[in-house]
């Protein structure tokens, strides 16, 4: 009778795990929904054209000056050495080829450090949340 009393409190342990793991992932699924309603489409990201720097340029082709809000040139990537890249990668998103965007590993220890420490210093910025923040804040 013993035996029977100890599995049927591990049944009722397994089962609550169960239905609080269940809801944990209900939630998470409604969050992410809500979040991503919000997103621009693929063709609106393959759109994009950040402020560049407006060149006045005189007749003889001298640069006379240059005005910016933000000072960038749009380089193509293939003019741009693989060995720069790669320490780009190396610091800014070291596991850049292993995840699809979002880092699981790194928001899951940003958000246990900004928990401990009661802030918001520490943040999980792969290459692809930086672009996402710059694009649209």
């Amino acid at each position: 009778m013993f035996t029977d009393n100890k599995n049927l409190k591990w049944s009722k342990i397994i089962l609550n795990c169960l239905l609080v793991y269940i809801f944990l992932v209900f939630i998470l699924s409604i969050s992410i929904y809500i979040l991503s309603e919000d997103l621009p489409s693929l063709d609106e990201l393959q759109k994009f054209n950040p402020q560049q720097v407006s060149k006045i340029i005189s007749a003889d082709g001298v640069v006379i000056n240059k005005l910016y809000t933000h000072k960038r040139d749009m380089v193509n990537i293939s003019l741009i050495p693989s060995h720069l890249r790669n320490a780009l990668f190396s610091m800014e998103d070291r596991d850049f080829y292993e995840h699809s965007g979002i880092s699981i590993k790194g928001t899951i220890t940003a958000v246990v450090v900004d928990l401990l420490t009661l802030s918001t210093k520490q943040r999980d910025s792969t290459i692809t949340q930086q672009l996402t923040r710059n694009m649209y804040n």
